[in-house]
């Protein structure tokens, strides 16, 4: 359990290597809380979900582009299919039911949601959260560790969205998970900023 705030503790230092000033962040994330989707951005999206399969990523590719710098579920999503193939039948079902999962749940959700970014980002984690506990992540994870290995991605945590989220909701998938996630975010940090990281 002593290594799960040290994961924390150690994504804050290289955070903190990676961008500016706290100051910076801290007014970034506050101009961030009071933007909204504009209503063309809003009306694209829409259409690009409307018209968007159920299978593949193309739903996902609609939130990308906007506004609201919703990054990183297009990526998620063709990592996941790219490594379809190599899963067992628990697998390749967990990437299926998953990915269709967020698909639906965008579509429907995205009419309903305020168009303040803050709503919009927390409906798309929320909605994460939903189908990796449905379709259970944790379990397809412990079996395919090493396929699922291109999913965790130091670089692609900044700014926060929903790499972020898919870590957070690795972390608690249970020690051995915790403590893998753990030396593949520490790896990758010192092998960029190693000076900084190893100081800690």
């Amino acid at each position: 359990m002593a290594n799960f705030p040290a994961v924390f503790l150690l994504l804050l230092a290289c955070q903190q290597v990676l961008t500016m000033e706290q100051h910076d962040i801290q007014e970034k994330q506050l101009s961030q809380a009071k933007r909204r989707l504009s209503p063309q951005s809003t009306v694209e999206i829409q259409s690009c979900l409307v018209s968007s399969g159920d299978v593949g990523c193309g739903n996902f590719q609609c939130f990308n582009n906007n506004s609201c710098e919703i990054q990183g579920l297009h990526q998620i999503c063709l990592t996941l299919l790219h490594n379809a193939g190599r899963y067992d039948s628990q697998g390749k079902s967990f990437v299926k039911d998953a990915l269709r999962c967020m698909a639906l749940g965008l579509r429907q959700r995205f009419s309903c949601v305020s168009r303040r970014c803050s709503a919009v980002r927390e409906m798309v984690f929320s909605l994460q959260r939903e189908c990796y506990s449905k379709h259970q992540l944790c379990l397809a994870l412990r079996d395919h560790m090493d396929t699922m290995g291109s999913l965790v991605q130091f670089h692609l945590m900044f700014p926060p969205g929903p790499y972020v989220e898919l870590m957070n909701f690795l972390l608690k998938c249970g020690e051995d998970v915790r403590l893998w996630v753990g030396q593949r975010l520490r790896g990758q940090c010192e092998q960029h900023w190693g000076g900084a990281v190893q100081q800690l």
